[in-house]
């Protein structure tokens, strides 16, 4: 390269700099997509899962619409590494004001702006997808330019002149992504919360900084009429294909999200080992691009028959198959999305900052449709549904390549394309012919799908949502003496109501908990939150098993997200009750944080009662972290049923005694349906005697520390805690 010195390490030290950078910039970039995404979820949108999708919209907007931007600039730049420094410096600038805002209580603004949104009718999803925009859209394309500068820089101030390192490149950036999921999401969110990892990730993106402007500073760019073309127009054949394979790729990702969601349990370690095995195949897959020569229509053919092979992968897989190898195993078709991906970026660089920002770009546009229509679309329908448009989708791309004659072939490849693509339309058809057998009787098996999960009854009774066992439907009066019942009645007893009262049911479920409440006189009237809307087809097809919840005049259903609903309204309650939610479930914080006891405390009247469905299991480091969140909220607080359950409020729990439990019952009256039900219950003392243990844990859950998604880490906080202190 012209203009080197002996004082200036070989290009080949400063090139493997260059990809230490990359990678460091890619861990950084997940951290921070990981935390966004749940912080912005949480202040602006809830827990709706298309106010989830919008907030990803926006970041995968930005980055794409970034790199567009740069494909336009970069071989204008005379130092288009020295700009990557900055731009890297400017991130980490942005990322540490983040993490400071996450400091402030901002609650109260957000909860402002979204009525205001709502007094002049602008829907939650769209006041969601502004708000997202206006905080996400500067860092995301800063991120988005990262890829343009870095391949523009490399070719002309490192002199480079392969198109086999663009793979390369980001092959080793979605590595330094892999790492960022696993830091983050495993390690840094849930032992020290989301601002801590913030700012991990802003020094992440320091070091970056700070590598690529010294290695900018040992390079010599060439002179301006050594510089590359100006950036050019149209839209080529290849390009089109990126936002196809951007679509489809994205789509699978979101149909993996649900998929693994339903065989192993909706936790928060899952959809990381599911982000983390679709990074790691991807960057795979990239990788053997820059090493192989492109045969582009054999990776095609290839990748269709593995993608329409996934449902019945998964049925093979079966539930108790260790999470890391069923991520693993069902991301595997993502090796082939890499591989085209790879393939064709090298057959369009030629002036790589402008290429490779076009490319990446289109890419991740196409992105964002991919995920527009499987999450409006493709949830509405059986997971196997979605699998098999995706791959058939393949198999067109596959006819559209072979149309306009893109890629080369080996001696055999012919052959092996045409028994590849019988093998993947008979795969495609077996797993249509099993998702056919499995809900043919929906009186063995019936299924719900919908945007916010998946409901299924077994055996026309058993409620299972996203693969969680949640209730049982009900049958005459077997539900009395339940779970879910109790968690009406025991809320009713813990205090001498004068007067009919008013409850708040947060989540549906079978209805056996509303439907309680509803059916005694001494409740004037039950409000339901309910986050799936597919309930209501659930509630129509079993009026009975539901206790007519769906008909009930007491009863007034509101279908969106019960804390959002919370944030926006002024009414306030006698009573609030929880459906059971799985505290290992993700996203079971965002109803047990500090946050939200507080925001349910504002909305119960002077002497009501919440009642927090608690039951950990075997881990009693979990549990107790819940209790102690509850005590810097409520002043009083009680457990019921060994732990499973809390009743918290302002004022002394009142709860009956064996000895004042008939007298308590009379003030339900003589024709009160749930009095006669505690008659025939003959409720023994369901008090915790004696008392757990509401203090002794250094932790408590807020928005900010999901701790209680992460029963392992809860368990060892409090453990380690009473070691140090010498308590038992």
């Amino acid at each position: 390269m012209s203009g080197s010195s002996e004082s200036q390490p070989p290009a080949r030290g400063r090139v493997h700099l260059l990809f230490l950078a990359l990678y460091l910039s890619g861990t950084a970039g997940l951290i921070n997509q990981t935390v966004w995404q749940r912080a912005l979820k949480l202040r602006l949108a809830g827990s709706e899962a298309i106010s989830s999708m919008m907030v990803v919209l926006v970041f995968l907007f930005g980055v794409g619409a970034g790199s567009i931007l740069m494909a336009r600039k970069a071989n204008r730049l005379r130092r288009p590494l020295r700009a990557l420094g900055l731009v890297e410096l400017a991130l980490c600038a942005t990322t540490f004001v983040v993490a400071l805002a996450l400091s402030l209580d901002v609650a109260e603004s957000a909860d402002s702006l979204r009525r205001v949104s709502a007094s002049f009718g602008v829907p939650l999803p769209l006041f969601s997808a502004v708000a997202s925009g206006v905080l996400l859209l500067g860092p995301c394309l800063l991120i988005g330019v990262t890829m343009p500068l870095v391949s523009e820089g490399a070719q002309r101030e490192l002199g480079l002149s392969e198109a086999a390192f663009l793979p390369r490149f980001f092959c080793v950036n979605t590595l330094g992504a892999v790492m960022g999921v696993l830091l983050g999401g495993v390690y840094l969110l849930p032992f020290y919360g989301q601002r801590a990892a913030l700012l991990v990730a802003a020094a992440f993106n320091l070091a970056t900084g700070l590598l690529v402007l010294g290695i900018s500073s040992r390079a010599n760019p060439p002179a301006p009429e050594e510089g590359h073309s100006p950036a050019r127009g149209g839209l080529r054949v290849e390009e089109c294909m990126a936002f196809v394979l951007g679509f489809l790729a994205l789509g699978y990702e979101m149909y993996l999200f649900r998929l693994i969601a339903l065989t192993n349990t909706p936790l928060p370690y899952n959809f990381a080992a599911a982000l983390c095995g679709y990074l790691f195949w991807w960057s795979l897959g990239a990788f053997i691009a820059g090493r192989r020569a492109p045969r582009i229509q054999l990776g095609i053919a290839l990748t269709a028959a593995a993608v329409l092979a996934t449902p019945s992968a998964a049925r093979l897989i079966g539930i108790n198959t260790p999470i890391g190898l069923s991520a693993a195993l069902l991301t595997l078709p993502c090796l082939g999305f890499g591989v085209i991906f790879g393939w064709l970026l090298q057959s369009v660089s030629v002036s790589w900052g402008n290429d490779v920002g076009r490319f990446h770009g289109i890419n991740t546009l196409g992105s964002c449709a991919g995920i527009l229509a499987v999450t409006l679309v493709g949830y509405e329908y059986s997971p196997t549904a979605v699998a098999l448009s995706i791959g058939f989708g393949y198999l067109l791309l596959l006819a559209w390549v072979g149309r306009v004659g893109i890629g080369t072939f080996g001696p055999n490849d012919r052959l092996v394309i045409a028994t590849t693509v019988l093998l993947a339309a008979a795969a495609g058809g077996l797993g249509a012919l099993q998702q056919q057998r499995e809900f043919a009787d929906p009186r063995v098996r019936r299924a719900y799908y919908g945007r916010e999960g998946v409901v299924e009854l077994v055996n026309g009774r058993a409620m299972v949502w996203d693969g969680l066992w949640h209730s049982a439907l009900a049958t005459k009066e077997d539900f009395v003496g339940t779970p879910n019942w109790y968690l009406a009645t025991v809320p009713l007893l813990s205090r001498r109501w004068e007067q009919p009262i008013d409850a708040l049911v947060i989540g549906l479920g079978t209805g056996i908990t509303a439907g309680t409440l509803a059916r005694s006189d001494a409740v004037r009237s039950v409000d339901i939150y309910e986050l799936n809307p597919r309930l209501a087809q659930l509630l129509a097809d079993y009026p009975s098993g539901t206790l007519w919840v769906g008909t009930n005049s007491k009863v007034h259903i509101t279908w969106g997200d019960g804390r959002t609903g919370l944030a926006l309204s002024d009414k306030k309650y006698d009573l609030i009750t929880q459906q059971p939610l799985y505290l290992k479930q993700a996203g079971s914080s965002l109803f047990l944080s500090r946050e939200y006891m507080a925001l349910a405390r504002k909305h119960l009247k002077p002497g009501g009662v919440l009642c927090l469905y608690c039951n950990s299991g075997e881990h009693k480091g979990q549990a107790l972290v819940v209790r102690k969140t509850a005590t810097t909220v409520f002043p009083y607080g009680e457990s019921f049923g060994r732990g499973y359950m809390l009743i918290l409020s302002d004022r002394p729990i009142d709860y009956p005694t064996p000895e004042s439990f008939e007298m308590v019952l009379r003030t339900f009256g003589p024709d009160d349906i749930v009095g006669q039900e505690l008659r025939k219950v003959n409720l023994p003392p369901y008090h915790d005697v004696p008392r757990l243990d509401w203090e002794e844990s250094p932790v408590i859950v807020t928005d900010d520390h999901p701790i209680v998604e992460y029963p392992d880490v809860a368990d060892y906080r409090v453990s380690e805690f009473k070691e140090r202190s010498g308590r038992p």
